[in-house]
């Protein structure tokens, strides 16, 4: 039975982890290629063909792409993501 919280930033919240943990539940088979899209400095990521990197103007700049396999895995999940945002949007409404 879930506990009555009197502070709207305390109910916001945990409804912000319930949301959250929907979602990383649903999006969990691809989350290892999301992580490395997202962080792009993780060992590995390039090497396996999620991000490609391209060399900037200059040293500090840097181009990063999806690659691939990184291409590859977002189109899997992005059906699992639209049917997620539909879910809430019938739910919660578009506002």
């Amino acid at each position: 039975m879930p506990v009555e919280l009197p502070c709207m930033c305390a109910s916001i919240r945990r409804a912000s982890r319930a949301l959250t943990q929907m979602y990383d539940d649903s999006l969990r088979p691809s989350r290892a290629a999301c992580d490395a899209i997202l962080d792009p400095a993780s060992p590995g990521a390039g090497g396996k063909g999620w991000i490609t990197v391209r060399a900037g103007a200059d040293r500090r700049e840097r181009w990063l792409q999806l690659g691939l396999v990184g291409e590859r895995e977002l189109q899997r999940a992005m059906p699992v993501w639209q049917r997620l945002q539909k879910q809430m949007r019938h739910k919660l409404g578009d506002a």
